[in-house]
């Protein structure tokens, strides 16, 4: 009876093992060991997923995507790996991949199913994309983008579940078993960078904020960045902050600026507050407000603008000054503003 029992009990251990196994979403790394990448060749193409032949410093990976093409092999032969879920193109409409081959230039096709579509005369999704670039690199990994959406079909809303590649497309191989291979699919998300809108608080990472300085001892820039808070105190506890630096020699309307993204909401009221710290009491801060579509002047600035200066009332801390935009008499709220300097 025990024997049976320790059967029975092998016999699940195994299933649950087995059945462990999940199909595989972008992004595919190939090394996962509970995955099911069940890769399939076809055009007389081998496949499987084997050790990374040439380990460096462009793909660290222990294990990567083997495509061979013997002699015989069809010129559209490849393989495909059927995805758990769709692809998800909401960031980006390119897929990145890594690539490795004995010889550079060698065209490389990618192509994406909707399995859920008609078949075609050849059994294939009638629903697809693709795109055909080459290799760059001989016997050295390299990363190829495929931007899907220069195929006319593409659309990123279909639901495409299936991911082929077909190596040296379009060639008979010269070379026995000759072996390309695939890592690391993703699709290569876009990194949104906005510029700023008031108001500023400087402390997004998705914003990029490009301050400009200018009027240095030789017309040039002033030292101007994003920074952490020197003084997190008082009346200013945030994170990062604008620094400028006004250097020996530096101009006397030395300063900097920044676009903004979307032109200053003056619908609110006319006046800007903004924290200053400045190492002195009593240092006039001019701010000025640009149109930067109006005509330039002389010097290659926006010849309507609106500019207040206030000055600091206490030094080495942190205050709010106000600047009432109104009281500059060519002040118009109905201006496009897209510039703080």
């Amino acid at each position: 009876m025990l024997r049976n029992i320790t059967k029975v009990f092998s016999f699940l251990i195994v299933f649950l093992l087995n059945h462990s196994l999940v199909a595989q979403s972008l992004p595919l790394d190939f090394e996962s060991t509970v995955t099911a990448y069940n890769p399939a060749g076809f055009g007389n193409a081998t496949t499987l997923i084997n050790a990374n032949p040439n380990v460096d410093t462009d793909n660290g990976s222990a294990t990567v995507w083997n495509v061979t093409k013997p002699i015989g092999s069809e010129t559209w032969a490849g393989a495909s790996i059927d995805l758990a879920t769709p692809i998800d193109f909401s960031m980006s409409n390119t897929i990145k991949l890594k690539f490795w081959s004995d010889f550079a230039g060698v065209p490389v096709q990618v192509k994406i199913e909707d399995l859920d579509s008609p078949p075609d005369a050849n059994g294939n999704p009638s629903v697809f994309a693709e795109v055909l670039i080459s290799s760059t690199i001989m016997a050295g990994w390299e990363t190829m983008t495929f931007d899907m959406s220069t195929f006319g079909a593409f659309d990123p809303a279909i639901e495409y579940e299936r991911i082929v590649v077909f190596p040296d497309f379009g060639n008979t191989p010269f070379i026995n078993d000759l072996p390309f291979y695939f890592d690391d699919f993703e699709v290569d998300a876009v990194v949104v960078v906005n510029s700023p809108v008031l108001p500023i608080d400087f402390e997004s990472a998705s914003i990029d904020y490009s301050p400009e300085g200018f009027g240095d001892v030789s017309f040039g820039a002033i030292p101007t960045a994003i920074i952490a808070n020197p003084d997190a105190t008082g009346n200013n506890t945030s994170a990062t902050v604008w620094h400028i630096s006004k250097t020996d020699g530096a101009q006397t309307w030395a300063g900097a600026s920044m676009n903004l993204a979307a032109p200053i909401d003056f619908s609110g009221g006319n006046t800007i507050s903004i924290n200053v710290w400045s190492p002195n009491v009593d240092s006039p801060i001019l701010f000025k407000i640009e149109d930067v579509d109006s005509p330039p002047d002389a010097n290659g600035n926006p010849t309507v603008f609106a500019e207040v200066a206030v000055n600091t009332t206490t030094s080495n801390a942190w205050e709010t000054l106000t600047f009432d935009m109104s009281t500059f008499g060519a002040f118009d709220p109905t201006i496009e503003y897209e510039k703080v300097v």
